[in-house]
């Protein structure tokens, strides 16, 4: 993703997103030096995003929890591939109506991109060039411009593995994982005097 386009994003400030759903990200850790991220993002607005190190997935799921019943979202797509697939069903235990996401998984234009991860940064790279409104956050932004692509065999865009990142000093991108995972699946724009689909009385960790 080019430097320019998320460099416009800093000073960009989005209008009209009160009418547009509210969607959450969750990139859950896996290893040791990576870290879980939250990300809500209402239309071409990102809040500030929540960050959080060396907790366990238990830990991971009250906060998580905490936030969809303050937020009220009314889609949370979060990243089910290993440890996350624990916060998937501690979530959808309490009552939330969770979308599991497999970044590893086909896309929905696989003439265009190799796997979803792919399709959603694409989606999101396109969301960034309109104009979005980020935080300050240098880890973010700085995550945005490193990620590279190339093309696979069948000329699908294809991401650059993160195992490639560590190798050229750089860590793997939860922030940028994390507001992707917000354009994994559209969601339809609702009305203002709609709630989101989760209960008030939803059970406690």
């Amino acid at each position: 993703m080019g430097q320019e386009a998320v460099e416009r994003c800093r000073h960009f400030k989005a209008q009209g997103y009160e009418g547009q759903p509210r969607i959450m990200g969750i990139d859950v850790a896996r290893f040791g030096e990576d870290q879980t991220v939250f990300a809500l993002r209402q239309g071409r607005r990102l809040l500030p995003l929540i960050k959080m190190r060396g907790i366990d997935t238990t830990q991971t799921s009250a906060r998580a929890a905490q936030v969809i019943r303050q937020w009220r979202p009314h889609a949370v797509f979060v990243d089910g591939v290993g440890i996350g697939g624990s916060v998937v069903d501690q979530l959808r235990q309490l009552g939330f109506d969770i979308i599991e996401i497999n970044a590893g998984a086909a896309s929905v234009e696989p003439h265009k991109y190799f796997n979803l991860r792919a399709e959603m940064w694409g989606r999101m790279r396109d969301a960034l060039v309109g104009g979005m409104e980020l935080p300050d956050d240098p880890e973010l932004l700085g995550e945005l411009a490193s990620v590279e692509y190339g093309f696979s065999p069948a000329q699908q865009i294809r991401l650059e593995k993160k195992e490639m990142m560590k190798r050229r000093g750089l860590s793997s991108p939860d922030c940028g994982d994390a507001l992707a995972l917000t354009y994994a699946r559209n969601i339809a724009t609702f009305h203002e005097n709609e709630t989101s689909c989760y209960p008030e009385d939803v059970g406690m960790l």
